[in-house]
Protein backbone atom coordinates (compact mmCIF):
# COMPACT_ATOMS: atom_id res chain seq x y z
CA UNK A 1 0.00 0.00 0.00
CA UNK A 2 3.03 2.00 0.23
CA UNK A 3 4.17 1.34 -3.72
CA UNK A 4 4.80 5.56 -5.04
CA UNK A 5 2.12 4.29 -7.92
CA UNK A 6 -0.40 3.48 -5.89
CA UNK A 7 -0.11 6.70 -3.58
CA UNK A 8 -0.76 8.63 -6.49
CA UNK A 9 -3.68 6.89 -7.92
CA UNK A 10 -5.19 7.16 -4.80
CA UNK A 11 -4.24 10.49 -4.09
CA UNK A 12 -2.43 9.67 -0.95
CA UNK A 13 -4.82 7.57 0.75
CA UNK A 14 -4.30 3.85 -0.78
CA UNK A 15 -6.41 2.45 2.64
CA UNK A 16 -9.84 3.60 1.69
CA UNK A 17 -8.78 1.44 -2.55
CA UNK A 18 -7.51 -0.98 -0.13
CA UNK A 19 -10.32 -3.89 -1.60
CA UNK A 20 -9.84 -2.57 -5.08
CA UNK A 21 -6.15 -3.01 -5.32
CA UNK A 22 -6.32 -6.37 -4.09
CA UNK A 23 -8.96 -6.97 -6.56
CA UNK A 24 -6.65 -5.02 -9.14
CA UNK A 25 -3.28 -7.19 -7.80
CA UNK A 26 -4.73 -10.71 -8.17
CA UNK A 27 -6.20 -10.18 -11.94
CA UNK A 28 -3.15 -8.39 -12.87
CA UNK A 29 -0.61 -11.08 -12.88
CA UNK A 30 -2.43 -13.02 -15.52
CA UNK A 31 -2.57 -9.67 -17.86
CA UNK A 32 0.18 -9.40 -20.40
CA UNK A 33 1.83 -6.03 -22.28
CA UNK A 34 -0.58 -6.98 -24.89
CA UNK A 35 -3.74 -6.67 -22.89
CA UNK A 36 -2.79 -3.75 -20.97
CA UNK A 37 -2.38 -2.09 -24.45
CA UNK A 38 -5.56 -3.54 -26.31
CA UNK A 39 -7.40 -2.21 -22.62
CA UNK A 40 -5.68 1.54 -23.08
CA UNK A 41 -6.28 1.45 -26.72
CA UNK A 42 -9.93 0.76 -26.05
CA UNK A 43 -10.42 3.67 -22.94
CA UNK A 44 -8.70 6.27 -25.28
CA UNK A 45 -9.02 5.44 -28.59
CA UNK A 46 -11.78 2.83 -29.18
CA UNK A 47 -14.77 3.84 -31.03
CA UNK A 48 -17.67 5.40 -29.44
CA UNK A 49 -21.22 4.08 -30.93
CA UNK A 50 -23.63 6.84 -31.82
CA UNK A 51 -26.60 7.75 -30.15
CA UNK A 52 -29.12 10.41 -30.96
CA UNK A 53 -29.11 13.86 -29.62
CA UNK A 54 -32.05 12.59 -27.27
CA UNK A 55 -30.54 9.11 -25.93
CA UNK A 56 -27.09 11.70 -25.15
CA UNK A 57 -28.56 13.93 -22.68
CA UNK A 58 -29.74 10.68 -20.27
CA UNK A 59 -25.91 10.59 -20.24
CA UNK A 60 -23.93 11.66 -17.65
CA UNK A 61 -19.93 11.73 -17.30
CA UNK A 62 -18.48 11.86 -13.97
CA UNK A 63 -14.95 12.74 -13.57
CA UNK A 64 -13.03 12.55 -10.28
CA UNK A 65 -10.49 15.74 -10.24
CA UNK A 66 -7.39 13.22 -10.71
CA UNK A 67 -9.21 10.98 -13.42
CA UNK A 68 -6.70 9.51 -15.82
CA UNK A 69 -9.42 9.45 -18.06
CA UNK A 70 -9.92 13.20 -18.11
CA UNK A 71 -7.95 12.46 -22.02
CA UNK A 72 -10.16 11.31 -23.27
CA UNK A 73 -12.85 13.75 -22.25
CA UNK A 74 -12.27 15.94 -25.53
CA UNK A 75 -13.26 12.77 -27.93
CA UNK A 76 -16.18 12.13 -25.74
CA UNK A 77 -17.22 15.94 -25.82
CA UNK A 78 -17.25 15.35 -29.59
CA UNK A 79 -19.11 12.25 -29.58
CA UNK A 80 -21.21 13.03 -27.52
CA UNK A 81 -22.23 17.09 -27.04
CA UNK A 82 -25.51 16.80 -25.65
CA UNK A 83 -24.46 14.87 -22.84
CA UNK A 84 -23.83 16.32 -19.10
CA UNK A 85 -20.02 15.95 -18.07
CA UNK A 86 -19.28 16.91 -14.22
CA UNK A 87 -15.83 17.43 -12.83
CA UNK A 88 -16.02 16.18 -8.78
CA UNK A 89 -13.39 18.37 -7.04
CA UNK A 90 -11.23 16.38 -4.02
CA UNK A 91 -11.00 12.88 -5.48
CA UNK A 92 -8.94 10.80 -7.35
CA UNK A 93 -9.68 8.15 -10.22
CA UNK A 94 -13.33 6.66 -8.85
CA UNK A 95 -12.71 8.28 -5.81
CA UNK A 96 -15.94 9.58 -4.96
CA UNK A 97 -17.53 5.80 -6.14
CA UNK A 98 -14.99 4.13 -3.83
CA UNK A 99 -14.81 6.15 -0.98
CA UNK A 100 -18.18 7.58 -0.84
CA UNK A 101 -20.67 5.05 -2.51
CA UNK A 102 -23.86 6.08 -0.53
CA UNK A 103 -22.99 9.53 -1.18
CA UNK A 104 -22.02 9.13 -5.05
CA UNK A 105 -25.43 6.94 -5.93
CA UNK A 106 -27.34 9.66 -4.04
CA UNK A 107 -25.44 12.25 -6.11
CA UNK A 108 -26.69 10.45 -9.15
CA UNK A 109 -30.05 9.87 -8.13
CA UNK A 110 -30.67 13.65 -8.05
CA UNK A 111 -29.14 13.79 -11.31
CA UNK A 112 -32.11 12.00 -12.59
CA UNK A 113 -35.23 13.98 -10.55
Amino acid sequence: MQDPLLRRLSGDDPEQFRALWGAVCEVSGYLTAEDCRAMAEICYGGALPAFSEEQQRRFTFLFSEGEPTHASKKRLLRAYPAASYIDRPGTVHCGFQVSDPEGCAAFLKTLTA
